[in-house]
């Protein structure tokens, strides 16, 4: 799954860039792979970040918006 999330980014960067007429200009082609090996980077399972949310304190959690690896989430922190 990571591998297909991989290439949906590489892809989505070649799409965007062509509509932007990034030509001329260096690709950015390069950051899925910069992101992939980039020893500090051990991202955790989506559920994993929303049960971390909820036992610190936070409540109404949810994900707002969800492409591929990526993920707008949050919720509403309780006193």
């Amino acid at each position: 799954m990571e591998k297909f999330e991989l290439q949906l980014w590489k892809e989505w960067i070649a799409q965007s860039e062509a509509a932007l007429n990034r030509v001329s200009k260096k690709s950015l082609d390069y950051i899925p792979a910069q992101y992939k090996n980039h020893k500090d980077n051990v991202p955790s399972l989506l559920d994993t970040q929303l049960k971390m949310l909820k036992n610190i304190g936070f409540r109404d959690v949810a994900v707002f918006y969800k492409y591929g690896m990526f993920a707008l989430f949050g919720g509403q922190k309780t006193k």
